[in-house]
């Protein structure tokens, strides 16, 4: 009887939204924002996570500016598919993925 967002709530931080990049993110990640409302906690943003690689889809390249727009929250970014196979995952690698791709100022400030 005790989830992540009553930790979140107990901590009094503020947490990073989440969200798949693809269809059906919206309602998602909009039911997501509302919940963290109700618990009046305040997102630093939302980072939007590629689940496969290729080309964007419509879905892709329009959700972050959709969700942000409708939910007040910033979008930081989307991170790339990546996959290691069976190779042992480089964190090193994550980590710049991440600077390249996340706005950290907005996360920082």
């Amino acid at each position: 009887n005790f989830f992540v967002i009553d930790l979140i709530a107990r901590l009094k931080c503020r947490p990073l939204l989440v969200s798949r990049s693809g269809l059906g993110t919206i309602n998602h990640s909009l039911l997501s924002a509302e919940a963290l409302s109700r618990r009046r906690i305040r997102p630093v943003g939302i980072v939007f996570n590629r689940l496969k690689g290729g080309a964007f889809s419509l879905a892709e390249k329009t959700n972050p500016s959709v969700v942000s727009g409708l939910s007040g929250i910033p979008s930081l970014g989307v991170f790339p598919y990546v996959s290691f196979g069976k190779r042992k995952v480089n964190f090193d690698q994550l980590g710049r993925l991440f600077l390249k791709h996340i706005d950290l100022e907005k996360i920082l400030c």
